[in-house]
């Protein structure tokens, strides 16, 4: 099964083909707040430079979120107007998931922690375990500051690997009792390949997301839409 899948919820987004063997090909770009107009452009490049059509895959996947909400509409709308061009099956894959998903290799007693910067000097966060080489969740994604991490985390009293960009601005925060358990840090961005890996291994299960009503997966609403709320 050959699938695309597409990271779009952080100031570096990127795209990628996956098979059976693996990753076939990935670009990623800096876009500048310039995605609506970069996205397609970069996905028709990668697809022309690897020789594969549309009608060779089997399938699509998307990062979710959490992450920008301006990133995460665009990312999915692209994918909503291919599968409804196309046909093709989409799987939505949560952002933090995948960011977990690019270290399979813990010791068999550690918790991963992937942290992403949120708005108002706070974080998005979820806590797995690595069970046949792919991450089960062991705590749920919540946006909270550092102190309601830190609680959260208490929770788990394993080593924790803290992966993504919000994991060294986390850590240096920690509480003494926390960091003493922190194992690594690694300050690093999804990535197209594990949304394609995760979004092949749902399509392979099943787990087909209906396009139609396929939309980001929001901690909060956005400060506009609190905005609105508040209108009469």
């Amino acid at each position: 099964m050959l699938v695309l899948g597409l990271e779009t919820t952080g100031p570096l987004a990127s795209i990628a083909l996956v098979d059976a063997e693996g990753l076939v090909a990935e670009i990623a770009f800096r876009h500048h707040q310039q995605l609506s107009r970069d996205l397609v452009p970069t996905l028709s490049y990668l697809l022309v430079r690897t020789s594969v059509t549309l009608d060779r895959l089997d399938g699509l996947a998307v990062s979710q979120g959490p992450g920008s909400f301006t990133g995460m509409r665009v990312g999915i709308a692209t994918t909503k107007g291919l599968s409804l061009a196309t046909g093709l099956p989409v799987a939505a894959v949560p952002t933090l998931e995948a960011l977990a998903a690019a270290c399979p290799l813990l010791p068999a007693n550690a918790s991963l922690c992937a942290v992403r910067p949120a708005p108002a000097d706070e974080f998005y966060a979820a806590v797995y375990r690595q069970e046949g080489g792919l991450p089960v969740e062991r705590l749920g994604a919540a946006q909270e500051d550092a102190a309601a991490l830190a609680a959260r985390l208490a929770e788990v009293p394993d080593p924790l690997l803290l992966v993504g960009e919000g994991a060294t601005a986390f850590a240096k925060s920690a509480p003494p009792a926390l960091h003493r358990r922190i194992a690594a840090v690694a300050d690093s961005p999804p990535r197209a390949e594990w949304v394609a890996h995760l979004g092949r291994g749902r399509l392979l299960a099943g787990a087909v997301a209906d396009a139609r009503w396929l939309g980001p997966l929001y901690l909060r609403a956005s400060a506009a839409e609190e905005r609105r709320k508040e209108l009469p």
